[in-house]
């Protein structure tokens, strides 16, 4: 009995040594790895999307004005809800940042043939919080327009689908020539973040 006890024993501590070899040899042949690392980036840029009114994209007119007046409206100053002004340039619900506006003529004068209106006498007002707000159609107090970004008025941080609102006013002068008087315009939507010379010029 004992004999038979001792040869048990014998194969059970056998057993448990062949287990550990095998386990050795099972951890000898474990695969190797390598880890690594870099990094990840991505720049996303804002998409701007902007729409002009009817008043803004057929032009900008003081029908027939006389000289020495001054403080002319465009057509278009009170033609809008609330008898507000009708030019207006609407942040679209696709754009993804918030717009600063500001705009220039093209050239530095109206001009019809050899004979000159001064750019200076067009004056403008932008507001983006009501199309009538308060000044924006007080010509005493608005911006003569220039050929020149620096220095607009500028509707600034307009958000997904706000609004800048203008309104131009005019002075003729008393020994203005007659004649149909035509210069560019020009208005630039920018990126909150962006520099202004980032508008370009004005062609």
């Amino acid at each position: 009995m004992m004999g038979k006890m001792g040869l048990f024993g014998a194969l059970a501590i056998f057993s448990v040594i062949l287990l550990a070899l095998g386990a050795i040899t099972q951890s000898g042949y474990s695969a190797e790895y390598q880890t690594g690392s870099t990094t990840m980036n991505v720049t996303v840029r804002g998409y701007v999307s902007i729409s002009a009114s009817n008043c803004l994209t057929t032009g900008i007119t003081f029908s027939t004005q006389d000289p020495n007046t001054n403080d002319n409206n465009a057509s278009c100053n009170t033609a809008g809800p609330n008898s507000g002004t009708a030019y207006n340039l609407t942040v679209d619900s696709s754009s993804t940042v918030s717009i600063n506006f500001t705009h220039a003529s093209n050239r530095t004068n109206l001009t019809d043939g050899t004979n000159i209106l001064i750019i200076g006498n067009v004056t403008t007002h932008s507001n983006s919080t009501a199309n009538n707000g308060t000044n924006l159609l007080n010509a005493a107090t608005s911006t003569s327009l220039s050929n020149s970004w620096q220095g607009m008025e500028t509707c600034g941080t307009v958000g997904n689908a706000g609004n800048c609102w203008s309104a131009y006013f005019l002075d003729i002068p008393a020994n203005q020539p007659p004649g149909t008087y035509l210069t560019g315009y020009c208005w630039c939507g920018r990126q909150t973040t962006t520099d202004i010379n980032n508008c370009g010029s004005c062609t």
